[in-house]
Protein backbone atom coordinates (compact mmCIF):
# COMPACT_ATOMS: atom_id res chain seq x y z
CA UNK A 1 0.00 0.00 0.00
CA UNK A 2 1.19 3.59 -0.81
CA UNK A 3 0.06 6.49 1.57
CA UNK A 4 1.19 10.00 2.36
CA UNK A 5 4.64 9.08 0.16
CA UNK A 6 5.54 5.67 2.09
CA UNK A 7 5.53 2.72 0.80
CA UNK A 8 4.14 -0.22 3.28
CA UNK A 9 4.87 -3.75 2.36
CA UNK A 10 3.81 -7.31 3.01
CA UNK A 11 0.19 -6.84 4.20
CA UNK A 12 -2.65 -9.54 3.11
CA UNK A 13 -5.71 -9.30 1.69
CA UNK A 14 -7.85 -11.75 3.30
CA UNK A 15 -11.93 -12.39 2.34
CA UNK A 16 -14.36 -12.81 5.35
CA UNK A 17 -16.76 -15.70 5.78
CA UNK A 18 -19.42 -13.95 3.94
CA UNK A 19 -19.06 -11.68 1.34
CA UNK A 20 -20.89 -10.07 -1.87
CA UNK A 21 -20.06 -12.14 -5.04
CA UNK A 22 -18.95 -8.35 -6.77
CA UNK A 23 -16.48 -8.43 -4.36
CA UNK A 24 -14.87 -11.38 -4.49
CA UNK A 25 -14.22 -10.40 -8.42
CA UNK A 26 -13.12 -7.16 -7.96
CA UNK A 27 -10.20 -8.65 -4.81
CA UNK A 28 -9.07 -11.29 -7.76
CA UNK A 29 -8.26 -8.09 -9.56
CA UNK A 30 -6.51 -5.75 -7.13
CA UNK A 31 -2.90 -5.51 -8.11
CA UNK A 32 0.04 -6.00 -5.84
CA UNK A 33 0.71 -2.74 -4.93
CA UNK A 34 -2.14 -0.74 -3.89
CA UNK A 35 -1.79 3.16 -4.27
CA UNK A 36 -4.04 4.89 -1.95
CA UNK A 37 -4.84 8.60 -0.52
CA UNK A 38 -5.46 9.82 2.37
CA UNK A 39 -9.55 11.01 3.51
CA UNK A 40 -11.87 11.84 6.25
CA UNK A 41 -13.10 8.94 7.31
CA UNK A 42 -16.28 10.24 8.96
CA UNK A 43 -17.31 12.35 5.94
CA UNK A 44 -16.65 8.73 3.70
CA UNK A 45 -18.35 6.23 6.03
CA UNK A 46 -21.06 8.71 6.40
CA UNK A 47 -21.85 8.66 2.27
CA UNK A 48 -21.48 5.33 2.11
CA UNK A 49 -23.58 3.92 4.57
CA UNK A 50 -25.53 6.96 4.99
CA UNK A 51 -24.78 7.77 8.79
CA UNK A 52 -25.29 4.06 10.20
CA UNK A 53 -21.72 2.39 11.74
CA UNK A 54 -20.37 -0.52 9.25
CA UNK A 55 -20.70 -3.75 10.94
CA UNK A 56 -18.84 -7.16 9.97
CA UNK A 57 -21.55 -7.77 7.36
CA UNK A 58 -20.36 -5.02 5.23
CA UNK A 59 -16.74 -6.19 5.12
CA UNK A 60 -15.56 -6.90 1.62
CA UNK A 61 -12.01 -7.56 2.56
CA UNK A 62 -9.46 -7.32 6.05
CA UNK A 63 -6.17 -7.40 6.57
CA UNK A 64 -3.26 -8.47 8.29
CA UNK A 65 0.17 -7.77 8.54
CA UNK A 66 3.13 -10.24 6.59
CA UNK A 67 5.54 -12.46 9.01
CA UNK A 68 8.39 -10.40 9.23
CA UNK A 69 8.68 -7.74 11.89
CA UNK A 70 9.11 -4.70 9.24
CA UNK A 71 5.53 -5.36 7.97
CA UNK A 72 3.95 -5.87 11.57
CA UNK A 73 5.90 -2.30 12.26
CA UNK A 74 4.42 -0.96 9.11
CA UNK A 75 0.90 -2.40 9.33
CA UNK A 76 0.74 -1.05 13.50
CA UNK A 77 1.92 2.37 12.37
CA UNK A 78 -0.75 2.79 9.71
CA UNK A 79 -3.70 1.69 11.75
CA UNK A 80 -2.20 3.64 14.63
CA UNK A 81 -3.12 6.67 11.93
CA UNK A 82 -5.53 5.88 10.57
CA UNK A 83 -7.27 5.68 14.03
CA UNK A 84 -5.74 9.11 15.68
CA UNK A 85 -6.45 11.06 12.53
CA UNK A 86 -9.34 9.40 11.74
CA UNK A 87 -8.83 8.91 8.37
CA UNK A 88 -9.57 6.27 5.83
CA UNK A 89 -7.27 4.92 2.52
CA UNK A 90 -8.99 4.87 -1.25
CA UNK A 91 -7.92 2.85 -3.39
CA UNK A 92 -9.54 2.51 -7.13
CA UNK A 93 -9.49 -0.41 -8.27
CA UNK A 94 -11.32 -1.51 -11.91
CA UNK A 95 -13.70 1.27 -11.66
CA UNK A 96 -14.42 0.68 -8.29
CA UNK A 97 -13.07 2.32 -4.67
CA UNK A 98 -11.84 -0.09 -1.86
CA UNK A 99 -11.73 2.29 1.56
CA UNK A 100 -9.80 0.96 3.98
CA UNK A 101 -10.03 2.11 7.72
CA UNK A 102 -9.64 0.84 11.08
CA UNK A 103 -11.83 -1.49 13.00
CA UNK A 104 -12.47 0.98 15.49
CA UNK A 105 -15.10 2.10 12.40
CA UNK A 106 -17.00 -0.74 12.57
CA UNK A 107 -19.70 -1.65 14.73
CA UNK A 108 -18.92 -4.88 16.38
CA UNK A 109 -21.40 -4.44 19.26
CA UNK A 110 -24.13 -5.77 17.16
CA UNK A 111 -22.56 -9.13 15.57
CA UNK A 112 -21.78 -10.10 19.15
CA UNK A 113 -18.02 -10.20 18.26
CA UNK A 114 -15.19 -9.18 21.07
CA UNK A 115 -12.50 -8.36 19.25
CA UNK A 116 -9.22 -7.51 21.50
CA UNK A 117 -7.47 -5.87 19.02
CA UNK A 118 -8.41 -3.57 16.01
CA UNK A 119 -7.46 -4.77 12.12
CA UNK A 120 -7.60 -3.01 8.55
CA UNK A 121 -10.91 -3.55 6.80
CA UNK A 122 -12.25 -2.60 3.76
CA UNK A 123 -15.29 -2.20 1.28
CA UNK A 124 -15.83 -1.78 -2.14
CA UNK A 125 -17.61 1.19 -3.45
CA UNK A 126 -18.67 2.71 -6.36
CA UNK A 127 -16.04 5.41 -7.99
CA UNK A 128 -17.72 8.97 -8.95
CA UNK A 129 -18.79 8.62 -12.62
CA UNK A 130 -19.17 4.66 -12.45
CA UNK A 131 -22.76 4.50 -11.09
CA UNK A 132 -23.60 1.10 -13.10
CA UNK A 133 -21.32 -0.69 -10.41
CA UNK A 134 -23.65 -2.25 -8.20
CA UNK A 135 -23.75 -1.83 -4.41
CA UNK A 136 -21.22 -4.29 -2.68
CA UNK A 137 -22.56 -4.11 0.60
CA UNK A 138 -23.55 -8.05 1.58
CA UNK A 139 -27.15 -8.01 2.23
CA UNK A 140 -28.94 -11.19 3.85
CA UNK A 141 -31.87 -10.54 1.53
Amino acid sequence: MVSCGQFCDGFRAHLPGKVHPEAVEYSRLMPNVLQCTLLLCSSVLAEIFENDRPTVNDMALFFSPGDFERSKQQYLSLLGLLEMREMALRSHINGVNLLISSSKRLNLDSCGLEVMESFLWGVYCPAKGHLAVPSLLFSDS
